[in-house]
This record gives structure tokens, C-alpha cells and sequence, in this order.
């Protein structure tokens, strides 16, 4: 069973995002969800707004980002239990362009720990260079459900954004390498996902990498008529 983890980023309107909803609701059928698991992750807003919408067997709400405190009202985050209270099912968490408005890995553990809480998979986004600094947050992280429930979700620096990915190979190689690290210090199996480029005729062959457990798409995710075809 693949995951297909679809990140909308703020690039849609509600009524856009409705739209493309409904384009992968269209193409999605049994057969698809007994193979695959497809997680939208729209903006906070259209999520809202979309989370009336009856989902189909295999397909899950994701958010984008969550909030590092669960005990008191933080202006501007999602709370998990109001994520989880739409019918969320997943987080996402250290997408590198959180970078860009000043975030980084000091608040990462309580992140995780609102989103275990409240039933949503974690899914951290790491570049090769923050891998190193991921396996230090968990290290410290003594909640052992959050490490057994987590996904890492691979971007690599170069790739982020839409350029072409990272040759399979090459990303298999370091995915296995870093899977056995995480294993031997964390005492429990880790999930990866692979991010960071990929083209829609890439899409198969990456989902039916035994590396992998899915892929988290960016921009290819607004094509939904290339990704249905690819995972047909």
C-alpha cells in the first residue's frame, strides 16, 4: 500500500481546490484504494470549507502544518484537535519552506507530540542536511508512540520546488542507509516517503519502490489528470 501525500501549498482558491477535489474524486475507484492511499492536504482555509465533503475508501485530509503547543490558544496554528475535529488524518511537519518564515527544529517535538495526541500521522519533511539534526529531536522524544506513528517525508535540497528529482537509485541508497540508522538508535521502524521534483512519468516507478512507503507531491499534485494516470 502506497501513500500519495498531495500538498496544495496556498496556490488554490477554495473554489479551486473544490474543483481539483472533485477531479481526483472522479478518477478514484475501489480497485485504486486497495493498492493506494491519496492524502489531500489543502490550505488551511479551503480546508475548512472542503471538509464537508464525503471522502471516498483510501483518501485522508492532511494539514500542512500544526501547532507546537496543545494547552493553551495560539494565535495563527492549527490545533490538532480542531484539525482532527475536520476529519484530518495527517500532519505535515518541517516542510523546508517553513524555513522561510523563521521556523526550525526547536518546537519539531512538541509539533509531533500535538499531532499524536490527537490521532494524526506525523509526517516530517527532511533535506539530507536536516536528517542528522531529525534523528537528534526524536533521540529526545520519550513518547514511543510518536516514533513508532511517524513518516519522514525525503526532499532533497536540490530537488525542492520543481526541479527534476533525484535518480530512484539514488535516493533508494541514502533512504536505506538512513532507514537502518533511525532503526538502530530509535528502536523502531520508520516510514519514508520520497519529495522533491517528480515528474509524472517518474510517479510509478518511485510508488513501486520497496524503499519507499509514498511520495509527497507538490505542483505535480495540481495535475490530477497526469497523477490518475500515472498510478492507474
Amino acid at each position: 500500500m502506497s501513500l500519495i501525500v498531495l500538498n496544495w501549498k496556498e496556490l488554490l482558491s477554495v473554489d479551486e481546490a473544490k474543483d481539483l477535489l472533485n477531479e481526483y474524486l472522479a478518477g478514484w475507484n475501489e480497485r485504486l484504494a486497495s493498492k493506494d492511499q491519496l492524502v489531500i492536504c489543502p490550505s488551511n482555509i479551503a480546508l475548512g470549507r472542503l471538509s464537508t465533503i464525503p471522502l471516498p475508501a483510501g483518501i485522508y485530509w492532511g494539514v500542512q502544518n500544526l501547532a507546537p503547543v496543545m494547552e493553551r490558544p495560539l494565535t495563527g496554528e492549527n490545533g490538532g484537535a480542531e484539525v482532527a475535529g475536520l476529519g484530518g488524518k495527517f500532519a505535515l511537519l518541517n516542510h523546508v519552506e517553513r524555513e522561510l518564515v523563521g521556523e526550525d527544529h526547536s518546537q519539531l517535538a512538541d509539533r509531533i507530540l500535538n499531532a499524536v495526541s490527537n490521532n494524526l500521522t506525523p509526517i516530517i519533511c527532511a533535506t539530507e542536511t536536516q536528517l542528522e539534526e531529525i534523528i537528534g529531536v526524536l533521540l529526545v522524544l520519550s513518547n514511543e508512540e510518536a516514533k513508532s506513528k511517524l513518516l519522514i517525508a525525503f526532499e532533497p535540497s536540490t530537488a525542492v520546488g520543481g526541479s527534476e528529482p533525484w535518480a530512484l537509485a539514488t535516493a533508494e541508497e541514502l533512504i536505506n542507509g538512513w532507514r537502518a540508522r533511525f532503526e538502530r538508535e530509535l528502536k523502531c521502524e520508520v516510514g519514508f516517503l520520497y519529495g522533491g521534483g517528480i515528474r509524472a512519468e517518474d510517479l510509478r516507478s518511485f510508488l513501486g519502490s520497496e524503499a519507499l512507503q509514498g511520495v509527497l507531491l507538490g505542483r505535480l499534485s495540481l495535475q490530477p489528470e497526469l497523477v490518475m494516470q500515472a498510478i492507474q
